[in-house]
């Protein structure tokens, strides 16, 4: 399936169920600053792990949650498989107001956007800012980024980068599941280090 495809797919109406018991959806999007278009998945999986008290992982995906580690192991091994976007979200400050600043021009976090079209892989990186609404460890994680960049370093042969340099924004929502994360988190390294 041609990357074109993907992003139609990917820019489909939000359902209007829940996700995974949260009150919202993530929103979280990557739009190309010269091209315009616009990368937003319609996520069904979103979860974090706590680190500590100012450092987690998030990963949001439009794959279910029992089919990211297999098509992430199917990429790294060159594999063909399911189109689909596996974003992570490394968060490693929390802002304190008083104590950190809190600006939306600074950069608390790092992302990783992996896009897999099917037949190729593309793998776009940035950072952020990332304004928690709640506590690290709580069941569920709520945030917004704005102002966030990233860019393309990575594509296999075949992979079309439609976005160019992105802005990333929105809100994101994810529920806490340690042990789910810590395997997309490992499978994504695998991944990543098999660059």
């Amino acid at each position: 399936m041609k990357l074109r495809a993907l992003f139609i797919l990917a820019c489909c109406a939000l359902a209007l169920a829940p996700l995974l018991g949260c009150a919202s959806r993530p929103t979280l999007q990557l739009q190309g600053i010269e091209t315009q278009r616009v990368l937003l998945p319609e996520y069904v999986t979103a979860v974090y792990r706590a680190i500590d008290e100012n450092t987690a992982d998030i990963f949001l995906s439009d794959l279910p949650a029992d089919q990211i580690e297999g098509r992430l192991s199917n990429a790294a091994s060159g594999l063909a498989g399911t189109p689909g976007v596996v974003i992570h979200i490394h968060v490693f400050l929390t802002p304190v107001a008083g104590r950190t600043p809190i600006e939306f021009s600074a950069s608390n976090v790092s992302m990783t956007a992996v896009v897999m079209t099917g037949e190729s892989v593309g793998i776009y990186a940035g950072g952020a800012f990332c304004l928690p609404s709640t506590a690290m460890g709580r069941a569920k994680f709520k945030g917004r980024l704005r102002e966030g960049t990233m860019r393309l370093v990575h594509s296999e042969q075949g992979f079309e980068d439609m976005l160019g340099a992105t802005e990333v924004s929105g809100r994101v929502f994810a529920r806490r599941d340690d042990n789910l994360a810590g395997r997309i988190s490992e499978r994504m390294a695998v991944l990543l280090g098999s660059r």
